[in-house]
């Protein structure tokens, strides 16, 4: 068992984000109705100053909101404006942990999405 020096940030959508979701073409309606039980784990860089275990929501929101955002729509026109700390609140549940354990046996594959 290996501690990973990264938090956990665990994000819940809200009914504003499934409204939205569910709004993004024909088919969609039927398959966002399912996010109510899903989420999402980012891992994060720990809190550069020190000051929290887990970094602060502002400094990493905007990457999660987009990449939520672009999972259901590449639009970006059709993404909501502006995309901020208040309206990320109001569309996710954030959950953050400061302790990651990786119990896996190989090296972690790493792959660039963007």
């Amino acid at each position: 068992m290996h501690l990973i020096n990264r938090a956990a940030l665990i994000i819940r959508p809200k009914q504003p984000f499934i409204d939205w979701a569910s709004n993004t073409d024909e088919e969609a309606e039927v398959s966002a109705q399912f996010l109510k039980d899903e989420f999402q784990i980012y891992l994060v860089p720990e809190d550069p100053k020190g000051e929290s275990e887990i970094p602060p929501l502002d400094d990493v929101f905007e990457e999660i909101f987009m990449d939520q955002l672009f999972g259901w729509n590449t639009d970006d026109s059709t993404w909501p404006e502006p995309i901020t700390l208040e309206l990320f609140n109001e569309w996710f549940v954030v959950q953050g942990n400061s302790m990651v354990m990786d119990l896996g046996n190989t090296s972690i594959y790493r792959e660039r999405l963007d």
